[in-house]
């Protein structure tokens, strides 16, 4: 079944959803205050840049990695 142009305009119940209360600064939405994350491959690249992001988002960090 294809959806028409008349479709698009049929009201349905529970739309349009309502918006969150969550700030606008992605920052204060990504506050990891009291949790523990553990990265792999902290050593380098990608999983440095991971781990660093999580301590300034206020995490407790454990960087996993072998050498």
């Amino acid at each position: 079944m294809s959806m028409g142009f008349e479709d698009c305009g049929v009201v349905r119940d529970g739309f349009p959803r309502p918006i969150p209360d969550t700030s606008p600064h992605v920052l204060e939405q990504f506050r990891m205050t009291g949790k523990v994350v553990v990265v792999t491959g902290a050593a380098d690249g990608i999983g440095y840049a991971v781990s660093e992001a999580m301590a300034e988002a206020n995490a407790n960090v454990a960087l996993w990695y072998n050498s």
